[in-house]
């Protein structure tokens, strides 16, 4: 049963974008694989999922194109940038609602987060966006798209 784009109350997508929309031929990711994943059984697993790649190869039409099958499968989804995500929790916490904040993204069944790494944060930033994905571990499934592995992230933190 398909259910309407309203059940992303969450948070619209930026953009309409679907796997029939994307441009194969110019993209390394595996057809299969994604088309695979479309099903959304990993989101109904509370499973995690990782798109890395240079700018431009992709990433975040995957992520939506995803996003909107899950929601399409009944499954409530939000959909966020990293910076906007951080700056959120970090607002939240300095005005004393962190836990409030927290819950909002803790709810939907799949949390996107777009373009992780992409800038530098702060050391709460880091410890905030870690609390949240201590708390959707195996309870949410989450999709994160960066253009840094993860190995750079940790460089990307400002520990000063």
């Amino acid at each position: 049963m398909l259910v309407p784009e309203a059940r992303s109350w969450f948070s619209p997508f930026p953009c309409v974008r679907t796997l029939k929309g994307f441009d194969w031929d110019s993209s390394t990711a595996d057809r299969r694989q994604i088309e695979e994943l479309s099903h959304c059984r990993w989101v109904a697993n509370g499973d995690a999922l990782l798109f890395l790649g240079l700018s431009g190869v992709g990433k975040t039409h995957l992520a939506i194109a995803l996003g909107r099958a899950a929601i399409e499968r009944g499954y409530s989804t939000l959909f966020t940038s990293a910076v906007g995500l951080l700056t959120s929790l970090t607002k939240a916490q300095s005005e004393g609602h962190l836990e409030e904040r927290l819950t909002l993204f803790y709810k939907p069944k799949l949390l996107i987060v777009d373009e992780l790494g992409y800038l530098s944060f702060e050391r709460e930033c880091a410890h905030l966006f870690f609390q949240l994905i201590s708390r959707r571990y195996e309870r949410g499934s989450l999709l994160v798209t960066s253009n840094r592995s993860v190995s750079e992230w940790m460089g990307r933190c400002v520990w000063g």
